[in-house]
């Protein structure tokens, strides 16, 4: 073998080491980026469910406190309206006493007339509670669609926090990485090929 040839073989030698490192290279940069790019996604991912906790548990707070301040409403309401009634019995019965005295005082004869007014009062009495109880019915009610409307809307609120949310796509990465490797091992080959092409004609 002589020197051209020697020369022309430990050429051939280093380019293919050479080759083979930058093939090496370049796998583990695309390794490295597709390790970034999942590193990244996870990152987020992670972020964007803090948050979702957070808020979630922003809104359970305010929806308990709505549920707590319409509960407190509803018992000062229900106490007026105790209240109230006992206003409402003690007047009638003060006005129905006042009337039997003043018909003690006037006789016999003014006892068909006291009896009138007595009934009178009764009847005022007996209205007053009944629009009393009325009322409270409507705040019952209305109370109850407050409760619904506000569950409703705390359940909207929470649907709408935690929605779906992209997963990191290590499927994705994988198949980029995979293609990434395909690609570099093709054009190596390529070169490859095309080196051995040079090496045949400088034999010719």
């Amino acid at each position: 073998m002589c020197f051209a040839e020697i020369g022309m073989a430990v050429a051939g030698k280093t380019a293919t080491a050479a080759t083979q490192t930058m093939v090496g290279v370049q796998t583990v940069l695309a390794a490295v980026s597709q390790a970034l790019s999942i590193k990244s996604q996870k990152e987020q991912f992670d972020l964007a469910t803090a948050a979702q906790e957070q808020e979630s548990d922003a809104a359970n707070r305010s929806f308990n406190l709505q549920n707590t301040a319409a509960r407190l409403k509803e018992s000062q309401e229900a106490l007026a309206s105790a209240q109230e009634v006992q206003k409402i019995l003690k007047k009638g019965d003060k006005a129905i006493a006042t009337a039997m005295v003043s018909a003690g005082e006037s006789g016999v004869e003014n006892a068909k007339a006291t009896s009138a007014v007595i009934a009178d009062l009764e009847r005022q009495e007996a209205d007053a509670l009944f629009a009393l109880q009325t009322q409270d019915e409507f705040r019952g009610v209305a109370s109850w669609l407050g409760d619904e409307n506000r569950s409703f809307a705390h359940t909207q609120t929470l649907v709408d926090i935690n929605k779906p949310r992209t997963e990191p796509d290590y499927l994705g990465s994988l198949t980029n990485l995979t293609g990434d490797i395909f690609k570099i091992r093709k054009d190596d080959m390529q070169y490859e090929q095309e080196e051995r092409r040079i090496k045949a004609l400088g034999t010719a």
